[in-house]
């Protein structure tokens, strides 16, 4: 819980117990914490290496992946289905129906993206990810977050001079104003227009070359 009072949403470890597998649930084993996300860019994959566990089944009935705290407006989960595994997408909620073994559901479960339109705002998702073995018994969440980074959208451009002053002898040899000035532009590589002007005090036979 932060100074704001804002409380996260739970992290997990798995502790595998070692004994007679007696009524094991199933457990999901993320491998990352956090995955970074452009919005508006390609489908980032979650978790590519994600594992799943099962002490007493080889077999799984289904999973669910969802955002917690639900979609926003533009936000998508998707996934490549594999063998009987069949899944469906709705309100931040991805939902996998079918037999497949552990390592079928895993690689179905590695294989989901998320993404969202170009007018996201900045924030944090997490997502959680759960599965049902074929004795109905549901792991806890294994939980990912996605730090979703707003790209910059009519960003104008940016002159960056580098030095505030030159000096010039009247009548001398026309003089560089600023050899190394920088040009930025978070959203753009292409611009169509400069203006260079005397700003001020501008006299007969002031020339800019």
């Amino acid at each position: 819980t932060d100074d704001t009072l804002a409380t996260s949403v739970a992290g997990s470890v798995a502790v595998t117990v070692l004994s007679l597998p007696i009524l094991a649930t199933p457990v999901v084993v993320t491998s990352v914490a956090n995955v970074n996300y452009t919005a508006g860019s390609t489908a980032t994959a979650v978790d590519p290496n994600l594992v799943l566990l099962d002490a007493d089944s080889s077999m799984l009935s289904g999973a669910v992946v969802s955002i917690v705290g639900g979609a926003g407006a533009g936000e998508t989960l998707s996934f490549q289905t594999l063998g009987d595994i069949h899944g469906s997408y709705s309100n931040g909620v991805l939902t996998f129906e079918g037999a497949g073994t552990l390592a079928e559901y895993q690689q179905v479960l590695r294989s989901v993206t998320y993404s969202t339109t170009s007018g996201a705002l900045a924030t944090i998702k997490s997502l959680s990810f759960r599965v049902t073995d074929a004795d109905g018994r549901v792991s806890s969440p294994g939980l990912v977050a996605v730090t979703i980074v707003s790209a910059p959208l009519n960003v104008a451009p940016l002159v960056v001079t580098s030095g505030v002053n030159v000096s010039y002898t009247a009548g001398g040899t026309p003089l560089i104003i600023d050899g190394n000035l920088s040009l930025l532009d978070l959203d753009s590589t292409t611009l169509k227009v400069a203006t260079v002007k005397i700003v001020g005090n501008f006299a007969a036979g002031d020339i800019l070359g």
